[in-house]
C-alpha cells in the first residue's frame, strides 16, 4: 500500500509541469498572432507607400 502512495505522489508532481507546459504554448499563440498582424499592416503600409511614390 505505501507504494501505491507514492505512485500517487510521484503522478501529482508531473501533473503540474503539465500544466505548466500547457500554458505556455497557449501563451505563444498569442504572441504569433501579434506578430502576424504587424507584419500584415507593415505590408500594408509598404504597398501604400510605393503607389504613392
Amino acid at each position: 500500500m505505501q507504494f501505491q502512495e507514492t505512485e500517487t505522489v510521484t503522478t501529482a508532481e508531473p501533473n503540474e509541469q503539465i500544466d505548466v507546459r500547457e500554458r505556455k504554448p497557449y501563451q505563444t499563440p498569442c504572441l504569433v498572432r501579434l506578430d502576424l498582424d504587424e507584419t500584415e499592416a507593415g505590408g500594408l503600409g509598404a504597398t501604400d507607400a510605393g503607389i504613392f511614390s
